[in-house]
């Protein structure tokens, strides 16, 4: 495969797009990779809650349900930093 400069601006442009919709989860790796443990769990409580219910009989609610799952996975960043706000930045211990 040869290596192409623009694929590379591309990748960055996706990547920029999602640190900005979600700051708090993606600062550094280890938020990064426990905070997709917690999208994942969202959206399989929230899809299988939707399976459970009936509510996933076409294609819009399926994409219905997609889109609840990153309101709810921004919702859960926003409150984490809100509360970290609130008590302040933890004391690193050195």
């Amino acid at each position: 495969m040869k290596w192409n400069p623009y694929q590379d601006q591309e990748n960055r442009a996706y990547s920029s797009i999602v640190t900005s919709l979600f700051p708090e989860q993606t600062k550094t790796i280890p938020r990064l990779l426990c905070w997709s443990i917690v999208f994942l769990l969202d959206l399989v409580l929230i899809i299988g809650c939707a399976f459970n219910y009936g509510f996933m009989d076409n294609r819009i609610s399926s994409l219905l349900f997609v889109l609840l799952t990153i309101v709810v996975f921004w919702l859960q960043g926003f409150l984490w930093s809100s509360i970290i706000k609130l008590f302040g930045q933890p004391i690193d211990k050195d």
